[in-house]
Order: structure tokens, then sequence, then C-alpha cells
């Protein structure tokens, strides 16, 4: 924390945390393998891209990559979840860096069941398009997916149109082309999302943004999620709609684990 390595108990956050008093802090999650953190420059510069437009100081890339590299070295793990912090203290306007780390374990299995979350949402919350410590909405929607039977919540908008899941990004497979919600909906940019795009290129297959209905979801051939932590996730359902066909979410996922160990 801010240049010092503690044990998780020697950790002190301040009552006047603005994180623990607002829920106004940033964050980044990503894995490492095989000792090597995966699209790190990715995540700092999202991250920066954050703390600049709330008006933070942005983040030393070096700083970040060698605690890092000390937290691997210290704890002598090689297959990780880190998590990047940054929020601020109010009396002293002290801006507090923290990075943790644990053993990687997978938070969703290799498919998933899917609901929608009731509670329609703004089109376009510019919130939304940040990974802010303010995670309540989130963490609701996630636990209303768990308490019927699902693995993972997905948003829509007072539109019916289609955002994200409260831990992941969500795609839709439509006659052998990938289609994924438009950033100018009111989402996060993921990192996993943007390799998507880069698999797709590679496989030549065929890849929009768009504004995508709930009824179009509903009606396509497959449905993936994706997250820093489990990488391409195939979706079995989403509520009484079930999939048989994983052809072509197969194809991503088999090139992202390629691309993870690389």
């Amino acid at each position: 924390m801010n240049g010092k390595f503690l044990n998780k108990l020697e950790i002190k956050i301040s009552p006047f945390n603005e994180a623990f008093l607002y829920g106004k802090g940033f964050f980044e999650t990503l894995r490492t393998l095989n000792s090597k953190p995966f699209r790190l420059d990715d995540h700092i510069k999202r991250l920066n891209n954050s703390l600049s437009f709330f008006g933070y100081k942005n983040v030393d890339p070096d700083e970040i990559k060698f605690a890092i590299t000390e937290l691997i070295r210290i704890n002598q793990l090689s297959s990780t979840i880190i998590r990047i912090t940054v929020s601020k203290n109010i009396l002293e306007e002290e801006q507090i860096l923290l990075i943790n780390m644990e053993e990687y374990k997978p938070t969703f299995s290799e498919f998933v069941s899917v609901t929608i979350y009731p509670e329609r949402q703004a089109h376009n919350n510019e919130l939304r398009k940040h990974k802010s410590t303010n995670y309540l909405l989130n963490k609701i929607a996630y636990q209303h997916a768990l308490s019927n039977g699902y693995d993972e919540a997905l948003f829509v908008d007072n539109f019916d149109h289609l955002l994200e899941g409260s831990r992941t990004n969500v795609f839709m497979i439509s006659q052998d082309t990938v289609y994924t919600p438009s950033l100018k909906c009111g989402l996060l940019p993921g990192i996993t999302r943007q390799i998507v795009f880069e698999i797709a290129e590679e496989l030549g297959i065929k890849y929009q943004e768009k504004v995508i209905h709930l009824s179009e979801l509903k009606q396509s051939d497959e449905i993936f999620l994706t997250n820093s932590i489990n990488g391409i996730i195939k979706v079995k359902n989403i509520d009484e709609k079930y999939f048989d066909n994983f052809k072509i979410t197969d194809k991503f996922r088999m090139i992202y684990e390629e691309m993870l160990k690389s």
C-alpha cells in the first residue's frame, strides 16, 4: 500500500477514506499466469482514464509493475488474481494506492445460467463506464441471480436495450456474426471485451457493436460473457431460453487461452 509491502492484517484504511464513506474509488482486477500479469498495460490505461475523468492523479505504471512483481515474489504464487484500488482520504487529500493479491480461483464455471435483472437502468449512465468502488447495484443484482438459481444477472435499460452483466460484458452470436452492446449505451469498456474483437479479426469472423434489444438476445444462436478473471464464459441459458450450440464461442475460448498462456 503506497509503496509498503504489508501483511493483510497490517493494512489500515482511514475511516475518512472516500471509498469507505461514499464508494468513491476506482479499481482494476486482472490475472497473472506463470507469474506474468495479463494485459496489465490495458488495465492501467483504463484506470488512469477514470482517475483523470474524476480529478485524481494518475498512477505510475512503473510503480504498479514493480509492486506486482514483488508481490508475486513475496507470495510465491504464479497464478493469481490482482486488484489495484485507488481512493482518497478526505482530511489529508492523500491518494491511496492499494494492490492486493490472492491465489487464482475461477468465479464462474465453464457454463453459466443467466437471468435479466428486473430493475431497468438509465440509458447511457456515465458512471457505468468506470470501474468504481460504488458496487452496490452490481452486488445486489448478482445476489438476485444467485437467490433465483442463476450464476449471473444482466442489466437492461429502460428501453429494454442490453447493457452488461453485474460482473461481465455480454456478447451474442447470430448468423455467424458476433454482436455486443455499444459503449454509447453506457457500460464498462471491458479489457476482455476488446480482446474478443482482436480474436474475431484473427478468425475472420464479423463483429459489431450496436444497440441490442432484449428480444434479439433471446433469439440469438449463442451467448457468451467476458471478464478479466474468467475470460470467455459460455452461457447455457438465459431465463427459459436454452442453448446447445457453442461452436463459435469455443473457437474464441481456445484462442483466448492461448493468448493467456503466451
